[in-house]
């Protein structure tokens, strides 16, 4: 049985880019708690250099995504979903964040 989980990236309080938790529209399955996350993301952050200051993009995401869920990030254009799959993916580092290891993820 595939459970179905949104991540909406949207946050009243940050003008732009990803903050906090992420959200599901659907709670795992009765399995998904006997099961380790396949991925997970602890305080991930993102910061951009521009020029002397820096653009902090995603603000301590956090992400578990167990077997057999389908998972859809949602947001607007700039909010950070794009960074956030590149990171999930290993394609670019945090600038700091955790792996479910606990390890750094860099």
């Amino acid at each position: 049985m595939k459970s179905e989980k949104k991540i909406q990236i949207s946050d009243p309080a940050v003008k732009n880019g990803m903050s906090g938790t992420t959200k599901s529209s659907a709670a795992p399955g009765p399995d998904a708690f006997k099961k380790k996350p396949i991925i997970e993301i602890s305080n991930a952050v993102k910061k951009y250099a521009v020029g002397k200051s820096s653009i902090e993009v995603l603000h301590g995401v956090n992400v578990k995504i167990y077997p057999q869920e389908f998972i859809i990030v949602l947001g607007p254009s700039g909010s950070g979903k794009s960074t956030l799959m590149n990171v999930i993916l290993g394609l670019e580092p945090p600038t700091s964040g955790r792996s479910g290891s606990g390890q750094s993820m860099y």
